[in-house]
């Protein structure tokens, strides 16, 4: 399972800068032991400190049943809550900039396009967590999918209280009640 690996990187300057790879561990039989095997480069990290919260999404509910909407709300609401400002289609924080748009998001530093990481709550927010978040399909019964899904909001960076998570997987992620199977004990139990 791939998950986010943070490596300091010196400068011929001799300043540090922490950077974000996409990472995953093989088992070496020969060795005996696990080495990473980078997946992909995700950029430079960027830390944020929460300045204020938001209203959640269940104060301001959605319109539809667009799964993809949502996800993009929660990103949108988590950024405001770190200190970025929307104005005319982008949000902005310091020399940040973030546009969205139907692959994911888009980032630039000082107007320059880059490949960048925000560091927020307990994780990192960049265009692979963004498209693993909108595109997410969970396996399993729907205690494995409410887990894989907490993951995926975790991994992004998106702190959402209990409330609103039970809502949004209800709502998207879990099968309706009218799909689910009848649990067996308890159907044998009511015959």
């Amino acid at each position: 399972m791939p998950y986010i690996r943070i490596k300091r990187i010196k400068t011929k300057k001799g300043e540090s800068y922490p950077y974000a790879y996409l990472v995953e561990n093989k088992y070496k039989k020969k060795s005996r032991g696990a080495r990473q095997k980078v997946l992909s480069y995700l950029g430079r990290v960027y830390e944020l400190q929460k300045v204020k919260e938001k209203p959640g999404i269940l104060e301001h509910p959605f319109e539809g049943d667009n799964f993809k909407a949502a996800m993009i709300e929660l990103v949108k609401r988590e950024l405001l809550n770190h200190g970025f400002v929307f104005w005319n289609e982008v949000y902005r924080e310091g020399d940040i900039e973030i546009v969205f748009n139907p692959d994911g998001l888009t980032a630039t530093r000082n107007g320059k396009q880059e490949r960048l990481v925000l560091q927020m709550n307990d994780g990192f927010l960049c265009n692979e967590t963004v498209n693993e978040l909108i595109h997410f399909r969970g396996k399993g019964d729907d205690n494995e999918k409410g887990k894989q899904f907490a993951k995926a909001l975790v991994k992004a960076g998106i702190n959402i209280n209990q409330e609103m998570f039970v809502a949004l997987a209800e709502r998207f992620v879990l099968e309706p009640p009218e799909n689910r199977e009848l649990d067996p004990v308890i159907n044998s139990k009511s015959r």
